[in-house]
Formats: structure tokens, sequence, C-alpha cells
């Protein structure tokens, strides 16, 4: 079973608090644009033929949706400490322990937009890291899903026919 990560494993608004502390009154609205913009920027510079990291997307996301709401930063600070969220999002609270039961008796992956490093964190924060045996970075072939390339990326790296491949997203 591979899994998405942010959306599906991991809470990407759970910087509501984060977003909120820095900008009261405004943390659901700019989680929600910043998550909209995230998404809308890796769609368009992967049907443009270009590539970004996932990491300077979700920084360009963030200044997007300060500069929309009117909400920038009085220093590089506040940026940087939002993007630190990112590090830290949550799983959602079901995630630990039905990773636990698939764990038992499937393989387990992650297959993100995220970059090995943004990962990397965020597994070691949230203490799922040893659940996966594989960890696949849209970085490897520098495009983003949904483009077909992507989820090759699973059958040529586990070793498993297409068709035996189950990939778990919650995000449409």
């Amino acid at each position: 079973m591979v899994f998405d990560a942010y959306g599906t494993l991991f809470d990407v608004h759970s910087v509501v608090e984060a977003c909120e502390r820095q900008f009261p009154g405004h943390g659901i609205e700019l989680s929600r644009l910043w998550r909209q913009k995230q998404l809308e920027y890796s769609w368009l510079t992967t049907l443009m033929g270009g590539y970004e990291d996932f990491a300077k997307i979700t920084r360009r996301a963030l200044s997007f949706a300060l500069d929309s709401l009117r909400l920038a930063p009085g220093t590089s600070m506040v940026g940087s400490d939002l993007m630190a969220e990112y590090d830290r999002l949550k799983p959602f609270p079901e995630v630990p322990d039905t990773l636990a039961g698939l764990a038992r008796t499937h393989r387990l992956a992650i297959l993100s937009n995220g970059t090995e490093a943004m990962l990397t964190e965020v597994l070691r924060h949230s203490g799922l890291s040893a659940r996966f045996e594989a960890v696949l970075s849209v970085d490897r072939i520098r495009r983003f899903k949904p483009v077909p390339e992507v989820y090759r990326m699973v059958s040529d790296l586990l070793r498993i026919a297409p068709e035996r491949a189950v990939f778990v997203s919650a995000n449409g």
C-alpha cells in the first residue's frame, strides 16, 4: 500500500494554530489559501513542463497567501516559522493505529510531492518513519502528481506490478 503524505497521512491544516498565533482571526483562511496555492503551483509547474521543488512551491504559496490576505509578515522570521510548521504537521488521529494494523499484512510506502528533506522531517517528528519500507519523492523525476511517471516509480522502485499497487490519497 502506497500513501500520499500531505492531506492523507498528515493534516496540512494542523498549521492553523501557528497561523492563528501569528495572525489572529486569520488562521483558517491563511491555511486554506496556502494549501490551495500550493496545489495549484505544483499542477501549473507540471503542466508547463517545469519543475521547482515542493519546499520552494510551499514557500511561494505561503507568500502569495500572506500578500493576498494583506498579512505581510513584519519579518522574514514569521514566514520561516510558518514554513517550519510543515516539518511538524500532525498525523490525522487514526493514522498511527491504522498503519500499525496494515503493517502486519502489507508493505507500506509513501509517494509524495514533498521533497525528501520535508518527508524525512515530518516522519521523524511524527514518529512514523519506521512504518514505511520506502519513502518516494517526486524529486527523483522532477514532475508532480498526477503525471503517470510519478506512479510508475512505485512499480519500478518497489518492484511491484502496477496492478498490485494500491495508492491511498485523500486529495481527490
